[in-house]
């Protein structure tokens, strides 16, 4: 589904807080975000990761083309899909656990929501056992090369019960 709604409002829809864990150390990397690149076959992202401070490189993009994006996380649960341009911030929620590490972090400035919707059941194979969600990334053709864009999902720990963003992928309109 696609949306236009402020990322608050998608946020209220999953909940207004998140389950903390008791052990320090523990952080949720059993999300993720992958991008396809150009080539059929080649992916950019992480479907096993957390949210650190940094985006994930993603590659060039051309403008009007066509990319699937894929959203991880715990199966059946909802999701939501947000997209930015650079510069990124680290942002720690204090009502989303994030442990002593900079991990389940907000990196996204002024976020838009593109999507949002429910993961799909138990893919078959995953590392971490995740559900997924994909939605098809139209680059406008009038993009002037050399803009970047910031891509973060939130959603379900596939690993424990908790709200949190997924890593962050960087791509550049070439």
């Amino acid at each position: 589904m696609s949306s236009r709604a402020p990322i608050g409002l998608c946020l209220g829809l999953l909940g207004t807080c998140a389950i903390a864990q008791n052990d320090a150390l523990s952080i949720c990397a059993a999300v993720g975000l992958t991008i396809e690149g150009a080539t059929p076959g080649t992916l950019f992202g992480t479907t096993c990761g957390y949210a650190a401070c940094s985006p994930v490189p993603a590659g060039n993009i051309a403008p009007g083309s066509t990319r699937t994006v894929t959203i991880h996380g715990a199966p059946f649960q909802a999701y939501t899909l947000a997209i930015s341009t650079p510069p990124t911030i680290c942002l720690g929620l204090p009502w989303l656990y994030h442990g002593l590490w900079t991990a389940n972090m907000l990196t996204l400035r002024q976020p838009y929501v593109i999507a949002f919707g429910v993961l799909g059941p138990l893919t078959p194979g995953s590392l971490c056992g995740t559900g997924l969600a994909t939605y098809s990334l139209a680059v406008p053709a009038q993009l002037p090369p050399g803009l970047q864009f910031v891509m973060q999902g939130f959603t379900t720990c596939a690993l424990y019960p908790m709200l949190t963003f997924t890593p962050t992928i960087q791509a550049t309109i070439q």
